[in-house]
């Protein structure tokens, strides 16, 4: 005859498992999505894309999807798609953790934005990017000095056989249903 669960336990198990099953649901319904950062509850740190290195959140997606759209109304060009948007993410994260013989720090960031960019007022990066002067030298020329420090490294012409290059040497799962990860390309393409 099987043991009878005790009262104090069914209330546990009820404590851990509905806020278990209604994260869990979220998570697929922000997984089924095409661009699940538009939307207000999944917002945070959602992971999309993990490597050996770490993971790839809802909250970088956004951030660059955000970014690319007021740099493209600034300067009159065409906006990212979000695969764009993810895939340029997406690269972000395999520059940031790949090997450099001389790395690049964010004090190289600002010295570039300072001296060679002469950007020197901030309000108008915050005005026209909607970045601080250190968001813009982490999330803008960070990955821009890391790349041009890889492709001197790896002696590769272009940054399309960079990100070949370094996909290829990383595995990295994408979660998104709508959305593959070509390790061949080191692109992100819809399904």
């Amino acid at each position: 005859m099987p043991k009878k669960i005790k009262p104090y336990l069914w209330v546990l198990i009820l404590l851990v498992a509905v806020p278990g099953i209604f994260v869990t649901g979220i998570w697929i319904r922000f997984l089924s999505s095409q661009a699940p950062f538009e939307y207000a509850w999944v917002q945070g740190v959602w992971p999309l894309a993990c490597s050996t290195r770490g993971c790839v959140t809802t909250a970088d997606w956004a951030r660059q999807f955000e970014t690319a759209k007021r740099f493209a109304v600034f300067t009159g060009g065409a906006e990212q798609t979000p695969a764009q948007a993810l895939t340029s993410t997406i690269r972000q994260h395999l520059l940031s953790h790949a090997f450099f013989k001389s790395p690049v720090t964010v004090a190289d960031a600002k010295r570039y934005r300072q001296e060679i960019l002469n950007v020197q007022k901030t309000d108008f990066l915050k005005t026209n990017l909607g970045l601080s002067a250190e968001e813009y030298d982490q999330y803008v020329i960070l990955p821009f000095l890391e790349q041009q420090a890889l492709l001197e490294q790896y002696k590769v012409e272009t940054t399309d056989e960079l990100y070949k290059l370094l996909a290829q040497e990383r595995f990295l799962v994408l979660f998104t249903w709508h959305y593959k990860w070509d390790r061949g390309t080191g692109n992100v393409n819809l399904k």
